[in-house]
């Protein structure tokens, strides 16, 4: 027996190997002789495999993906257009606005119902909107209100000492008056305006005249062959270029080039008075004047870009040939303009009531 425990391990440990290693050895003779030794047989038997489970998509229906589109392309689009609205509002709002009574939610819109342009904004039309072959109170009333605006401003700049801007503005208030005597009351216009409409036009005429006689402006000619060039503009950014939209543009363009040229020989006429301003800003208006003939030349009478081009080279002849208005005079120019839409607008509410 060993004295130790650790002996007695050892001896164990060593008797079980011998008679492992006698074992194995007599099954490898015995399976030699007859050839038919093996490794006993493994069997690997691999976790039942469990495919995982997952929940369908959900995927809405047509008609819900239908009106979600719906609701985004809404929010898209009215998202500019609120912004459009407000910019408009900011630039509507004015002080002179608060004291006239005419709101502009009380101005009818034509529709193809009454004989106006298609609510389409793609093929809407200027001249179906305007080109009506009569002296129309809401074409009017459009120019009353840009003299009154102009008028106005004009006053402000004057009495506080901006020169500059007091001459634009005048010169502004002259333009919406000619082209307002030129093609909106025309004599044929106002002879087939139907009543009520021609007896508000009607009584709007002295008073118009009345506030060109309070300003003091450039040439009468100068002026007109700018409102003429401006209002071209007009139909020209039709998103539907008509016929109607041609044929009004050239008329204006027509009398353009004859008021540009009689406004040329004006200006080279000799003048009663001639200081070394006036020469200079004859030379002004003259350059002017052929620039816009040049852009209207070199490029399409029906290009929005190229009127406009056009009209602010005129605009600048029209300002250089205008003198700086006195304070008192601008002013009793505002007050006439303001009387001319407030008197009107009397009338053009009152027929705007009728017709609803």
């Amino acid at each position: 027996m060993p004295e130790t425990a650790e002996g007695f391990l050892w001896e164990t440990a060593t008797t079980l190997s011998k008679h492992t290693i006698e074992h194995l050895r007599a099954r490898m003779d015995t399976a030699a002789g007859v050839g038919q030794f093996a490794p006993p047989p493994m069997t690997l038997q691999a976790p039942a495999f469990t495919p995982p489970t997952f929940a369908p998509p959900k995927i809405p229906s047509l008609t819900a993906m239908a009106a979600g589109a719906a609701v985004s392309a809404v929010a898209v689009e009215e998202a500019p257009s609120q912004e459009r609205a407000r910019e408009a509002q900011k630039g509507a709002s004015t002080p002179l606005d608060d004291r006239s009574p005419m709101d502009e939610s009380e101005v009818p819109l034509k529709t193809p119902q009454n004989g106006g342009a298609s609510a389409d904004p793609a093929s809407y039309s200027y001249a179906d909107e305007v080109a009506d072959g009569i002296a129309c109170a809401k074409c009017t009333h459009g120019h009353l209100r840009a003299m009154a605006a102009a008028a106005r401003e004009a006053a402000q700049a004057a009495e506080q000492g901006q020169e500059e801007r007091a001459r634009a503005l005048t010169a502004r208030v002259l333009a919406e008056s000619a082209v307002l005597k030129e093609y909106d009351w025309q004599p044929a216009k106002v002879a087939r305006t139907p009543e009520p409409e021609r007896h508000l036009v009607e009584q709007a005429m002295p008073c118009v005249r009345d506030a060109e006689r309070e300003a003091e402006g450039p040439p009468h000619e100068l002026v007109l062959a700018w409102g003429s060039v401006d209002e071209a503009v007009r139909f020209a950014r039709s998103p539907r270029l008509t016929d109607s939209d041609r044929r009004e543009i050239e008329a204006r363009l027509r009398r353009y080039y004859d008021t540009a040229d009689m406004a040329e020989r004006v200006l080279a006429a000799p003048a009663i008075r001639d200081t070394p301003q006036d020469r200079e800003a004859k030379r002004e208006a003259a350059r002017h004047l052929r620039e816009a003939r040049h852009a209207l030349e070199a490029g399409s009478p029906y290009d929005p870009q190229t009127l406009e081009t056009a009209s602010a080279h005129l605009e600048a002849a029209a300002v250089a040939m205008t003198p700086a208005p006195d304070p008192e005079r601008a002013k009793r120019l505002a007050d006439t303009c303001y009387v001319c839409r407030r008197d009107f607008e009397d009338g053009y509410l009152d027929l705007i009531r009728s017709q609803r």
